[in-house]
């Protein structure tokens, strides 16, 4: 498989994932961060039936964002909520129908 072809699998996947799970939040855990503090590494899960749904690798290959050492999706940038803008990101890419909130752990 191409790695088009892999964002568009893991886009339809994480899609369907997202359409299905009745929650509208979705949780966010800071793995590491650099020493800069320019650079971060955020896990994204969300919470479907009492059961953790871990969802960094969908969403590191349908963005292309890539996973580091810590095990988390790779975030750069400082002076705002990166939390916030992996949510903000799934909510335009993946969910136009269904908005998703995100909440720290």
């Amino acid at each position: 498989m191409t790695k088009k072809q892999d964002q568009l699998e893991a886009a339809k996947e994480l899609g369907s994932i997202l359409k299905d799970i009745p929650t509208d939040t979705i949780y966010t855990v800071i793995r590491h961060v650099s020493s800069s503090g320019m650079q971060r590494e955020i896990s994204v899960k969300m919470i479907d039936a009492g059961r953790i749904i871990g969802l960094d690798y969908l969403v590191s290959t349908a963005t292309g964002c890539k996973i580091g050492k810590h095990g988390g999706l790779v975030v750069k940038g400082c002076g705002m909520d990166m939390g916030f803008h992996l949510v903000d990101q799934i909510n335009h890419l993946f969910s136009p129908s269904k908005k998703f909130r995100q909440e720290w752990i």
